[in-house]
């Protein structure tokens, strides 16, 4: 059954999702970048770059974007709205809180995950603060290796605010790790795990353990596509071949967690990232990666089933486990 789905530029059905990147980003601001002096963001060349990408994407078959961005992380919703106006993209943003050594603002360290969710359903109804604009989905994170008080609540209130507004919940892991960890917390609150996807799970080198995330009826994302400081594709490849082997090609989603700008000064660790970002460009999945599947013996339809199907499946399904 289609659903509903909050684009920056108003809802949509489901059914146009159409083939979808579920997590990239347009720009990414560290919090604090405005406190730099020699920051020099160029905002209109910022859109320039990313209306650029996403008319690449279109061109190539790509009708969605969805852009996971946390609070704390530079959240512009007319910077996305007027990206996806003129460049044809269909664009989904994000409610939700950061792992907590990274970005989440300590406001929402004091408030209660009831108090967290709230925000997070008037993200989801009624728009972002001073925008308007609705939030499609809802994020949510964790450090390495261990989850911590706050983002345990964080994660509570994700789940509280999807069983309210039927929004899917899309999660950072650091380094793929404390995946089944988050699912569980989760689905303790009674969200089906068929709303929920796993992020960053191609980091992680153990089959075994992806398997036990799979196994608690989430989704995972094989998000990290063309980050050659993670890993190559090719060993991502390999383990994303093994899983569709042992029958999980229903719940994986393809993405890149690629960006079009970072905001702030141009220090060369920053300008060398952005050389190679800007290189491969939000294509790179569909332009290189695709071919070496098909290479590899994965068929079209397993292709559209992780990349159009997937996606949608993650709207429509009922919120309450059953």
């Amino acid at each position: 059954m289609s659903a509903v789905v909050n684009t920056v530029l108003g809802p949509i059905p489901s059914s146009q999702l159409g083939t979808t990147l579920y997590h990239e980003h347009l720009k990414i601001a560290w919090l604090g970048w405005e406190m730099d002096p020699y920051s020099g963001y160029d905002r209109k060349d910022a859109i320039r770059r990313s209306i650029q990408d996403m008319q690449e994407l279109k061109e190539l078959g790509v009708s969605t974007v969805i852009d996971p961005l946390p609070m704390g992380l530079g959240r512009d919703p007319e910077f996305h709205a007027e990206v996806s106006s003129r460049s044809g993209i269909n664009l989904i943003i994000s409610t939700g809180l950061d792992a907590e050594t990274r970005s989440m603002p300590p406001y929402f360290k004091v408030r209660s995950a009831t108090e967290i969710a709230a925000v997070y359903v008037h993200d989801l109804t009624k728009g972002l603060p001073d925008s308007g604009v609705k939030a499609g989905i809802i994020k949510a994170a964790t450090g390495e290796g261990t989850v911590t008080e706050n983002e345990t609540r964080a994660f509570r209130a994700a789940a509280k605010a999807a069983l309210t507004t039927g929004a899917p919940v899309v999660t950072h892991t650091t380094h793929g790790t404390m995946g089944v960890e988050q699912a569980q917390i989760m689905m303790r609150e009674g969200l089906s795990p068929r709303k929920i996807v796993i992020g960053h799970c191609c980091f992680s080198k153990d089959l075994t353990y992806l398997r036990r995330i799979m196994d608690t009826g989430c989704s995972i994302g094989f998000d990290q596509i063309g980050s050659i400081e993670a890993d190559s594709d090719e060993a991502r490849l390999e383990r994303l071949m093994k899983l569709l082997e042992l029958g999980y090609a229903d719940r994986i989603l393809l993405s890149q967690d690629s960006y079009c700008c970072i905001v702030g000064a141009p220090y060369e660790r920053i300008k060398a990232r952005m050389d190679r970002v800007w290189a491969n460009r939000h294509s790179y999945l569909i332009r290189e990666f695709l071919p070496m599947m098909r290479r590899a013996g994965v068929g079209d339809k397993t292709i559209s089933q992780m990349l159009a199907e997937n996606p949608r499946k993650l709207f429509e399904a009922p919120a309450k486990a059953s």
